[in-house]
């Protein structure tokens, strides 16, 4: 988690706050999990390089690009790349789909 720096993946109105342990607006009504979430999610999921991640409303992209050097991360958001998400397209598959209707 120490080379995904969660300042990378907030506004400039947030860097201030980004090593705080709390969930903080990233734009659309959504926000970038707490560094405790990401990391318990990271270590209970156990992946390795051989496997594959399919995360599916990456946001941020903090939580992928945390994943992204352990495994393959394959990732999905209804906003894209270039809304909230994104951050970590160049180590994930990111991909804007809308997976709504199914």
């Amino acid at each position: 988690m120490l080379t995904a720096s969660r300042h990378r993946f907030v506004s400039a109105d947030w860097r201030r706050r980004a090593c705080e342990d709390t969930p903080l607006p990233i734009g659309h009504g959504v926000t970038i999990s707490q560094p405790i979430v990401v990391g318990m999610l990271t270590q209970l999921l156990a992946a390795g390089r051989r496997h594959s991640v399919l995360e599916i409303g990456t946001g941020s992209g903090y939580q992928a690009a945390v994943l992204a050097q352990l495994a393959r991360v394959h990732d999905r958001d209804r906003a894209g790349a270039g809304a909230v998400g994104g951050r970590a397209a160049g180590r994930t598959g990111l991909r804007q789909c809308d997976g709504t209707a199914g």
